[in-house]
């Protein structure tokens, strides 16, 4: 059972969080940004032990942050090192994943632009999160008054509408928000009646609801079994359509049009190529357990130099496998190009199946990663009749720098249960899942491959 702490950590934070190590500055800045419509996490700092987040509080969440910018109370700000240890170790412990702002709630204004130019030079080095913008609040203009003055709203007010982009970032963010609560809206609706001799809406026709929901997406057994996941996967869709049914308002477009105009015929940024793009967008290299579908499994060297290997499960040895991926009209070393590939298995079960726990077979393809020096012994421009069995998806950057082509060969399928030896650590190892939108075009053309029709011609 959880305890009070856990489920209390269910609730959203604060977006916005004010730090200062005088409590009646901070308590300045949190009456300005609540009358402005901005409730924040107010953390007081002490040398002694920095930050105190509340326990329920959950990293990463933070997309505004008002810091004061001499929390040790250093004498001598020209120390730009000291100052700026201070500051990174409050990014480190808030943590704020994507888009963030900074705001320097500071006596000294000065001192902002060479301690933050300290902190990105050591950032890549030292894990800390940076900012898209900062800005800058001068405290000794406010702090005189213990109220929020006009001035300090408008202020604060201005400086949080500067940057559009991260305007229309928040707007969709909210959007999504909005659509997770339409989604508990619906299916709360349902229910009419209170519950007996009560005033409250009954919580077990709520039950039966989502059982139903979880039941209908992930079969009664596996609902039994994870109703957590079960029902997650029953409300997805629901959710995906109150995503894709976001009314879109004229301020929402004009935010969007005004924040990224211009630059149209630009590719991407040089320090992001195509494939880390691809890593993050269609492939999941971090979550790929056991029971998710799209799991791709690569064969261990060991396995794969067994001649044995290849003829008992594929009916040709290692070089007639990879001679399938190969295009021999551009090949010059043969067999340094066959042991560049990376040969494995694709899961391709049906979505249907594998939500209802109908699969004592998973349902395989063999597929390769190749080098991306070595693409071009593998494209095929002008494709043979035998290699339209050949999927060519997208390059994927892996963590450790390499770059790789993803192809599938749909002539080769195999099912196989989940204890299957191939599918243990002995022959492979599990190093990505295809997502869902590459996940689906795959099984469609793969569908399309097997059921593609014959006749006598000639």
């Amino acid at each position: 059972m959880m305890d009070k702490q856990e489920e209390i950590s269910f609730l959203p934070c604060p977006k916005i969080i004010a730090v200062d190590n005088k409590k009646e500055h901070l308590e300045l800045i949190i009456k300005a940004l609540l009358k402005v419509g901005l409730p924040a996490l107010p953390l007081i700092y002490s040398i002694a032990d920095g930050i105190s987040p509340p326990e329920i509080f959950e990293p990463g969440r933070a997309r505004i942050l008002f810091l004061d910018l001499n929390l040790g109370e250093i004498e001598n700000l020209s120390s730009t090192s000291q100052v700026a240890s201070l500051l990174e170790e409050i990014l480190v412990k808030l943590s704020p994943s994507g888009p963030f702002i900074i705001v320097f709630w500071t006596q000294h204004p000065k001192e902002v632009e060479p301690v933050i130019s300290h902190i990105a030079k050591y950032a890549e080095q030292r894990k800390t999160p940076l900012p898209i913008e900062y800005f800058v609040i001068e405290k000794a203009l406010f702090i005189d008054k213990q109220t929020p003055s006009a001035e300090l709203l408008k202020a604060i007010s201005t400086l949080l509408h500067k940057n559009k982009l991260f305007l229309s970032l928040l707007a969709w963010e909210y959007e999504i928000e909005k659509a997770c609560a339409k989604t508990l809206q619906t299916i709360t609706g349902l229910i009419k009646k209170p519950q007996t001799k009560g005033t409250c809406l009954d919580q077990k026709d709520l039950i039966d609801i989502l059982r139903a929901l979880g039941k209908g997406a992930f079969g009664q057994k596996n609902t039994q079994d994870n109703p957590g996941r079960a029902i997650t996967k029953g409300l997805s869709p629901l959710l995906l359509d109150h995503i894709d049914g976001i009314p879109i308002n004229r301020k929402y477009l004009d935010l969007w049009k005004e924040s990224i105009q211009g630059g149209w015929k630009r590719g991407l940024p040089k320090t992001v190529s195509p494939a880390a793009l691809n890593s993050k967008c269609i492939v999941d290299l971090n979550n790929h357990s056991l029971d998710m579908r799209g799991v791709w499994y690569q064969f261990n060297e060991q396995a794969i130099r067994k001649r044995a290997f290849w003829k008992k499960y594929f009916g040709l040895d290692r070089k007639g496998i990879l001679e399938e991926f190969i295009n021999p009209s551009a090949i010059d070393n043969e067999k340094a190009v066959r042991d560049s590939v990376k040969p494995g298995l694709l899961e391709c079960t049906a979505a249907c199946d594998f939500m209802n726990g109908k699969v004592p077979l998973k349902r395989f393809v063999l597929c390769a990663m190749v080098p991306s020096d070595k693409s071009e012994y593998f494209i095929w421009p002008n494709r043979k009749f035998r290699h339209d069995a050949i999927y060519e998806a997208k390059s994927i950057l892996f963590d450790d720098g390499k770059e790789y082509y993803l192809f599938i060969d749909f002539k080769f399928s195999v099912s196989l249960p989940s204890n299957n030896e191939l599918l243990s650590e002995e022959f492979t190892t599990r190093i990505l899942r295809v997502r869902n939108g590459l996940l689906t075009d795959i099984i469609a053309r793969f569908a399309s491959h097997t059921t593609r029709p014959g006749y006598f011609s000639m």
